[in-house]
């Protein structure tokens, strides 16, 4: 066999030490590449909801708000998401 050369140096650690803190890094980075996806997830659905508020705005005439007459395709779907919670 050759000899094989040992590549990470982490002081007086035995191998199951190692092994165990090698496992604790490795839920530990697990874990932060989650909560990197989710908020990149999150800042995304924030900039869609900030383009509905954009395209919902009110408009201001004489001292009230005066809000589409028909409804936009932003509430249809958002109605048949109610109706199909309702449903279920």
């Amino acid at each position: 066999m050759k000899n094989i050369q040992q590549y990470i140096c982490i002081g007086d650690l035995t191998e199951d030490k190692l092994v165990e803190w090698l496992r604790r890094q490795h839920i530990a980075l697990s874990y932060y590449i989650k909560l990197k996806k989710e908020r990149a997830a999150l800042i995304e659905r924030l900039g869609e909801l900030d383009l509905i508020i954009s395209d919902y705005q009110p408009e201001y005439h004489e001292g009230k708000l005066s809000f589409p007459q028909e409804p936009t395709h932003y509430q249809e779907s958002h109605q048949t998401l109610e109706n199909n919670q309702a449903d279920n």
